[in-house]
């Protein structure tokens, strides 16, 4: 039987190595999603410790740290499969590796669309979430408080409809006997937050909530818009990442495609060839015996 010669090797070099670079993508990122998923189940078990109030907020938190150490650990195979398919050139992990392929273009089209449909569910269903626990439950996390500080500072906003949001706030509320707080809204509404937070007086709204004559010390707009507006740039990052994923893939599919097409020409090429050579082989024995 003959060796393969250079002139029987159709398989292009650069198409390897394309698709070897992808896979090794693939594994960087699926390692990346291990990482950062691991993260936050840590974060929840310091959120467990703590027993602050949020616990659903920081459980849905633990669920999408699961969903990322479950896709990093599909990435990881997904990946070593398709690279070692690719280098030894096996039709039969190949074809596995363009199913999953196919599979997640088809995935990844129909998750962009559902997004697309239901983005303005999803943005009521946010802020719903920040109006019932984020201003409710504003002082049983720090991080959490940060976070709501940023967005009603930087946007110059108060609360989620209005800063009359505040009053359903325990230590804001009016009808609070023993809060030092009452009728007051938090620091971050005040209108000179951003330009004198460290200074700022922390009763600078008092009887805001019950006196409008002393409304001109705060934003009294809701931060509802900004949100929105966030929302819908986040759906255009998102819709953007989706196209943008869905052409890599494709693009990696045809490859793949092209790649099994070479492989099996070169096969069959070589198996002819081989042929060929036992036939004349047997010939020269024929005509040595007679």
């Amino acid at each position: 039987m003959k060796c393969r010669s250079d002139n029987d090797h159709f398989v292009e070099p650069i198409l390897k190595y394309f698709l070897s670079i992808f896979n090794v993508f693939i594994f960087i990122l699926a390692i990346g999603s291990i990482v950062g998923g691991s993260w936050l189940l840590y974060q929840k078990t310091d959120v467990d410790q703590t027993k602050t109030n949020l616990q659903n907020v920081f459980d849905m938190t633990a669920d999408l740290g699961g969903y990322l150490i479950t896709i990093g650990i599909i990435g990881i195979i997904f990946s070593v499969i398709g690279l070692a398919a690719t280098i030894r050139e096996n039709i039969f992990f190949l074809r596995i590796y363009l199913f999953v392929l196919i599979l997640t273009l088809v995935l990844n089209l129909v998750i962009g669309v559902v997004f697309l449909i239901y983005s303005g569910k999803i943005t009521s269903a946010v802020i719903n979430r920040m109006q019932t626990t984020f201003v409710l439950n504003y002082y049983d996390d720090n991080e959490l408080k940060s976070l709501f500080d940023l967005l009603q500072g930087q946007y110059s906003c108060c609360g989620i409809q209005g800063y009359k949001d505040w009053d359903s706030n325990p230590y804001h509320s009016c009808s609070s006997s023993t809060s030092s707080l009452a009728c007051q809204v938090p620091v971050s509404c005040c209108k000179e937050y951003i330009t004198n937070k460290d200074r700022i007086n922390i009763f600078c709204s008092q009887d805001v909530l019950r006196d409008d004559s002393k409304l001109t010390r705060i934003n009294t707009k809701g931060c509802r818009q900004e949100i929105i507006n966030l929302a819908q740039f986040g759906v255009k990052v998102l819709s953007g990442s989706l196209v943008g994923v869905s052409i890599i893939l494709g693009a990696t599919i045809i490859m793949v495609q092209y790649l099994l097409i070479l492989i099996r020409k070169e096969k069959a090429l070589f198996n002819a060839k081989n042929q060929y050579s036992v036939l004349d082989e047997d010939d020269e024995t024929l005509d040595y015996l007679n």
